[in-house]
């Protein structure tokens, strides 16, 4: 004859309970714990793109200080010029 202890009885049950509830919210979950680390990860590539571009109008800049020419391009604008023949 089988006898369960009430101790472990409810030891097990509250396992399998544990079990079951975490697998359930796992799985709905599962999708707003995605986007979140989805949004996340945009984040930092938009970071990430920026500080690139960052460094490299700094390198640009200090190569051509280095060289002695500075150029600055501001509000150009092409200027179509007809020659008559």
């Amino acid at each position: 004859m089988i006898t369960l202890n009430f101790e472990k009885a409810s030891a097990w049950l509250a396992f399998i309970i544990g079990i079951i509830v975490g697998i359930v919210v796992g799985f709905f979950g599962q999708p707003y714990v995605m986007e979140a680390f989805n949004n996340s990860l945009v984040i930092e590539n938009q970071v990430l793109k920026h500080k690139v571009m960052q460094l490299e109008e700094q390198f640009l800049k200090s190569s051509e200080e280095e060289n002695g020419v500075e150029i600055t391009l501001s509000s150009c604008q092409k200027e179509s010029i007809q020659l008559d023949k």
